[in-house]
């Protein structure tokens, strides 16, 4: 039998004829065929790559435009030194605690104390632990969580303030020529969890300290006690009193929390102390449950920086 076959080529594709075929025909793309085809793939691989520059950039100026950070994954400059980095922030940071205004300006800590005079910051605690540092190019933004306490005074006493801090910082990398003017503390972004480390405490340390703590506590001679001390809504305003507390706060094994993100032991437990007038007569009881928060410091040792009356605890009685 006689195959026959005819066709062209043209723009829109081949054209082919075939008459009375019999066996296999196989059919061979053309060198013209095959170039146009190499053609597209190849403008097809730039449109893609157009397409990935314009999302990179469009991604950048929203980046830079909504203050998000970039990802933690950003590769870092050359030579750079997060370690002198976080140290620089921890400087700025004891900086910000050499203020005495309840909201310094620039800083991240705060306190609600009105018509306080003499105020004195510290930082309680370690801030650079568990610090996160991603890269934008040539700056690093670190981000943090830092314990400060506040210590004032006003026309009805002394006060005492606890603030939770988190932070962020801007740093501008200079190949290691770096001093805190080039750090800007910035509003708090979320850079990732904060996870402290070494921060638990020893039990026997927990009740040592609390129990120390109590006896500070009570050797006030005025009510309510000083600032650390815990406070019932009801406790009176007194001068002159003696306090005596009736047993152990740690007698019962208290309830112990760790809290990770600020790297703090949070106590609970049961109390109960007594005001006594100087003429021996039992003038207030203050008794009920209590939050005490506690930080560890060198060596180990822990100090109680604040110790909470809690309201659900039974209602403290006036004494007669």
């Amino acid at each position: 039998m006689c195959n026959q076959a005819s066709g062209a080529v043209h723009d829109g594709g081949t054209v082919l004829q075939v008459h009375e075929v019999g066996g296999d025909i196989v059919l061979h793309r053309g060198p013209a065929r095959r170039d146009r085809a190499g053609r597209t793939k190849v403008r097809t691989a730039r449109a893609l790559v157009l397409l990935l520059l314009i999302a990179a950039g469009q991604y950048a100026i929203s980046a830079l435009g909504d203050g998000t950070f970039p990802d933690a994954a950003t590769v870092r400059p050359i030579g750079a030194d997060e370690k002198k980095i976080i140290r620089l922030v921890d400087e700025k940071l004891r900086q910000c605690a050499r203020e005495v205004v309840p909201i310094p300006v620039n800083c991240p800590q705060r306190s609600a104390a009105e018509h306080m005079h003499f105020g004195k910051w510290a930082i309680r605690g370690f801030p650079t632990d568990g610090m996160r540092v991603v890269w934008r190019g040539t700056r690093a933004y670190v981000s943090g969580t830092a314990i400060m306490t506040m210590n004032y005074l006003t026309s009805n006493g002394t006060g005492d303030d606890l603030d939770r801090t988190r932070f962020s910082a801007e740093v501008r990398w200079h190949e290691g020529d770096l001093t805190t003017a080039d750090v800007d503390l910035l509003p708090y972004r979320d850079l990732g969890p904060i996870r402290k480390r070494g921060f638990e405490l020893a039990e026997s340390a927990v009740r040592e300290a609390i129990d120390e703590a109590f006896d500070i506590c009570t050797r006030s001679t005025e009510s309510p006690m000083v600032p650390i001390c815990p406070r019932a809504e009801d406790t009176p305003v007194m001068q002159g009193v003696k306090w005596q507390l009736n047993k152990s706060p740690v007698a019962n094994p208290p309830r112990v929390v760790h809290d990770h993100e600020f790297g703090l032991v949070l106590v609970t437990g049961s109390y109960s102390v007594m005001a006594w007038s100087q003429d021996d007569r039992l003038v207030y009881t203050q008794l009920g449950n209590y939050r005490a928060t506690l930080v560890r410091v060198a060596n180990g040792i822990a100090r109680v920086l604040q110790i909470q009356h809690l309201p659900q605890g039974p209602a403290p009685t006036i004494g007669r």
